[in-house]
C-alpha cells in the first residue's frame, strides 16, 4: 500500500487534544500502531514515566528569581542563596543531566510506538518523529515569539532561547547579590540589575500563561511529523535499502521537551553505537519551507551530525539553528548520529495548515537524504 500522509493527519486530528501523556495521546498511539501493521511492520507499544510539566517546573525557577531579588533588598545573603540555587537548578534542567525541581512533579505515563527493522543491515536508521501535540501559544506569547524571532535575525541566530535567556538572567541576578553582599552599593549595579529583573519578571508571566494554555490545534503542528514519518517508512520498506535496516519511534511527550525519544536511547543507550546507528528526526513539515536542524537546544546548543546536515542539505533542506529540544538533539547528546528537518514559516514557526504537496515533497526530500546515507555506508571501508 501507499501511505496517504493527510489522511493520517486528519484522523490524529479527530482523536482530539494530544497533550503529553493524555488519554487522547494514548488513543493516538494505538491508531498509529495500526496504521504500522498495515504496512507489514511489528509494532510495539513502550509506556514511560516522564515528567511533562516543563512550564511549571521553569515558572518555579522563574519565581525564585523574584522571591530571591526581594529579599535580599534586606537579607543578602538569604537572597544570594535564593538566587544562586535557582541559577544553578536552571541550568542542570537546562542541559538536561541534572534535573532538580522537577522532582518535585509526579511521573506520567507516555508511550513510544516502536517497530524494528526486520533484518540485519550493517547500519540502522531510525526514523522518529513525535505524534503529540503541544501547547498553543496565547495572544500573549506570540507577540513575544515575533519579537524573538526578529532579534536572533538581528543577532545571526545568537540570541539565546527563553530558557536560556530565564537561565543567564538568574546568573546575573545572582550576580549582583554577591556584588551587593560584598559591600558593593553604587547605583550602576542597581542600573544593571533591573534588566535581569524585568526577564525574570516577563518569564513568570509568560510561563503561567503558558502552563495553561490549551493544546495546539494546528493540523500542521500536531499531526504532520508522524504522518510524514509513516509515509517514508512506507515508502523505504517498498524500496529497502542495502545497508540500512529502518527502524520506527513515534515518540511521545515530544512537546515536553522530547521526553518519549529521551527515554528510548537512554533504555538503550549502551547497546546504540555511533558507527551502527543514524536518527532522522522529523519536525512538523505540512507546509512552510524546507529546513535541516544544524544545531538544537535551549541553552548552549549542540551541532547535529555534520554529514547528516550536509546530505539533507543536498537534498533541498536549507539550514537552521534550532534552539529547543527535538528528538535529534536527544540522540546527539548520547553521541549518536542524527538530524532534523522539518518546515518552517514566518518568524521561525510551522505554519497551521496542511498542505499535501509540502509532505509529499518532504518526504521526497527525506528519501534522498536516505539513499545518500545508503551510498555512504556502502563506501565506508570494512
Amino acid at each position: 500500500m501507499v501511505v496517504d500522509a493527510t489522511r493520517i493527519v486528519a484522523e490524529l486530528e479527530r482523536i482530539g487534544p494530544r497533550r503529553a501523556c493524555s488519554d487522547a495521546e494514548r488513543r493516538a498511539a494505538r491508531l498509529l500502531a495500526r496504521e504500522l501493521r498495515t504496512l507489514g511492520r511489528r509494532p510495539r507499544i513502550e509506556t514511560l514515566w516522564v515528567r511533562p510539566q516543563w512550564q511549571a517546573i521553569w515558572l518555579v525557577h522563574a519565581l525564585a528569581g523574584v522571591a530571591g531579588s526581594v529579599v535580599g533588598v534586606d537579607a543578602p545573603a538569604v537572597g544570594l542563596a535564593l538566587l544562586a540555587a535557582a541559577a544553578l537548578s536552571a541550568l542542570g534542567e537546562l542541559s538536561g543531566r541534572l534535573p532538580t525541581v522537577s522532582l518535585l512533579w509526579p511521573r506520567r505515563a507516555t508511550q513510544n510506538v516502536v517497530a524494528d527493522g526486520p533484518g540485519e543491515a550493517p547500519v540502522r536508521l531510525v526514523v522518529t518523529a513525535a505524534y503529540d501535540a503541544p501547547r498553543a501559544r496565547t495572544w500573549f506569547a506570540a507577540p513575544l515569539a515575533g519579537l524573538d524571532a526578529a532579534l536572533r535575525r538581528a543577532t545571526g541566530g545568537r540570541w539565546p532561547s527563553g530558557l536560556g535567556l530565564v537561565t543567564l538572567a538568574l546568573a546575573a541576578l545572582a550576580a549582583c547579590a554577591g556584588a551587593r553582599l560584598g559591600g558593593i552599593e553604587a547605583q550602576w549595579l542597581g542600573i544593571v540589575q533591573l534588566v535581569p529583573a524585568v526577564v525574570v519578571l516577563g518569564a513568570t508571566a509568560l510561563l503561567a500563561d503558558l502552563a495553561f494554555a490549551p493544546v495546539d490545534r494546528a493540523p500542521n503542528r500536531a499531526s504532520s511529523a508522524p504522518a510524514a514519518a509513516l509515509a517514508l517508512v512506507d515508502a523505504l520498506d517498498r524500496r529497502p535499502p542495502r545497508r540500512l535496516e529502518v527502524d520506527v519511534v513515534l515518540a511521545g511527550a515530544g512537546g515536553a521537551q522530547a521526553l518519549g525519544m529521551r527515554g528510548y536511547i537512554a533504555a538503550r543507550r549502551r547497546a546504540l553505537r555511533p558507527e551502527q546507528v543514524a536518527v532522522l528526526h522529523l519536525e512538523p513539515c505540512g507546509a512552510g519551507e524546507p529546513r535541516v536542524w544544524r544545531r538544537d537546544g535551549p541553552g548552549l546548543s549542540l551541532a547535529l551530525h555534520p554529514q547528516l546536515v550536509e546530505a539533507a542539505e543536498r537534498a533541498g533542506f536549507e539550514p537552521y539553528a534550532g534552539r529547543g529540544v527535538t528528538g535529534a538533539l536527544a540522540a546527539r547528546r548520547a553521541r549518536l548520529p542524527a538530524v532534523a528537518v522539518g518546515r518552517l514559516g514566518d518568524g521561525d514557526v510551522p505554519p497551521g495548515e496542511v498542505e499535501a504537496d509540502a509532505l509529499e515533497d518532504t518526504v521526497r526530500r527525506c528519501l534522498e537524504l536516505v539513499r545518500a546515507l545508503d551510498a555512504a555506508v556502502a563506501r565506508r571501508p570494512g
